[in-house]
C-alpha cells in the first residue's frame, strides 16, 4: 500500500485563504471547495491570523522612536554641512572641505 503524503500549503496561500474567510463574501464550505482545503483548517487560518494580526501593529512605535532618535543628532549634522561649505567655497576642494568640517578623518 502506497502512503500518500498531505499537501504542505506555504504561508502566501494560508494567509490568501484566511483573508478570504475573514472578508465573509463566500461561505467556509465555498471556500473549502474553492481552494481545495478542509473548512476546518480554513478555520484555523483564519483564527490564527486574527489573534497575530496586533502583533503587526505593536512595530509601529519603536520605528516612530527610531526616527525621533535619528532626528535628535540633526542640529550637529546641519551645522556640519554648513561648516563643509563655507570650506567648500573657499578652496572648491571637496576632500578638504569634508575633513575640515569633520566627515572623515
Amino acid at each position: 500500500m502506497i502512503r500518500q503524503t498531505q499537501p504542505t500549503h506555504g504561508p502566501t496561500f494560508k494567509a490568501r485563504v484566511a483573508l478570504a474567510a475573514i472578508r465573509g463574501d463566500k461561505t467556509l464550505a465555498e471556500l473549502a471547495k474553492a481552494f481545495d482545503v478542509a473548512s476546518d483548517q480554513i478555520q484555523a487560518w483564519r483564527d490564527h491570523l486574527l489573534d497575530g494580526a496586533p502583533k503587526v501593529f505593536e512595530a509601529c512605535p519603536k520605528a516612530a522612536s527610531d526616527a525621533v532618535a535619528t532626528q535628535g543628532n540633526l542640529p550637529l549634522r546641519i551645522a556640519r554641512q554648513e561648516v563643509f561649505c563655507q570650506h567648500y567655497r573657499v578652496d572648491m576642494n571637496g576632500a578638504a572641505a569634508a575633513r575640515r568640517a569633520g566627515y572623515s578623518p
